[in-house]
């Protein structure tokens, strides 16, 4: 049955050429509104009320922050360098993102928040699976989430190690494979969703997150890599599109579960 979705949706669906941080987050999350149940489709349009797609709620968070400042801290979480394991130890007075995902998610599940929080509770939860699966929103404080280790881009530009994984691989991944993007995101989607049951372990997800980040290739533990080249983005875009595609397919399985009753 999987494979018959993907043979349907692999036609129809678009895909634009944007960064994580804007087409990233709404791939993550049309895919996931694709594949939901009907009951928790039908919860989803009618939390929403019509006034956006989902894809586009799941954008929102990032637009608020100059207006919300305390949602910043929101979006990640940093560890001291080397290490791996994400606990909620690590979670500052002001919040991370794991401490916000719980709030969030429990706002959701509850029938009697009002409506309007419950709606924002569901782009939140969106948003934060999608961000949770890039490696540098589990970074270091030091350099704020590699936003401040510099590398030079293949143009020359001078750029963060977070840019080059929020929207540089990605771009790259889509300018290379073209047509068959849809094919290679979707048969990531449905491989990694087969195995899935439903699961709300963002400590695991995060840990997930930041053994990639401090992998080798990757030369963010030891700052080693100074210039992006061509041969970099290959290296790495099937692991931007494997986090996406199961980001994606984490999230379906969550709102199925949340939104049940």
């Amino acid at each position: 049955m999987l494979r018959i979705i993907f043979l349907i949706t692999l036609l129809n669906f678009p895909v634009t050429v944007h960064a994580w941080w804007d087409s990233g987050h709404q791939l993550v999350c049309d895919v996931a509104e694709l594949h939901l149940s009907e009951t928790a489709k039908l919860k989803v349009q009618d939390l929403l009320g019509g006034e956006r797609k989902f894809a586009e709620g799941c954008v929102w968070p990032d637009t608020i922050k100059r207006d919300r400042p305390e949602t910043g801290p929101w979006h990640y979480i940093n560890l001291p360098p080397h290490e791996l394991e994400v606990t909620a130890s690590y979670c500052p007075e002001e919040g991370c993102i794991m401490k916000a995902f719980y709030e969030q998610l429990a706002v959701l599940k509850n029938n009697s928040s009002p409506a309007e929080l419950r709606k924002e509770a569901l782009m939140f939860v969106g948003h934060f699976v999608g961000d949770i699966h890039q490696p540098f929103h589990v970074g270091n404080a030091e350099d704020r989430g590699a936003n401040g280790y510099r590398v030079t881009m293949p143009s020359g530009r001078n750029q963060g190690m977070h840019a080059v994984w929020d929207g540089y691989i990605y771009n790259h991944a889509l300018d290379t494979l073209r047509d068959d993007f849809n094919k290679v995101f979707f048969e990531s989607f449905y491989t990694q969703a087969e195995s899935l049951t439903y699961d709300q372990n963002i400590y695991a997800w995060a840990t997930e997150s930041r053994k990639i980040a401090m992998s080798d290739s990757v030369g963010y533990k030891d700052q080693s890599i100074k210039k992006i080249d061509r041969t970099y983005l290959d290296a790495h875009k099937q692991i931007v599109i494997d986090r996406l595609a199961l980001a994606s397919a984490r999230l379906t399985v969550l709102l199925n579960g949340a939104l049940s009753n």
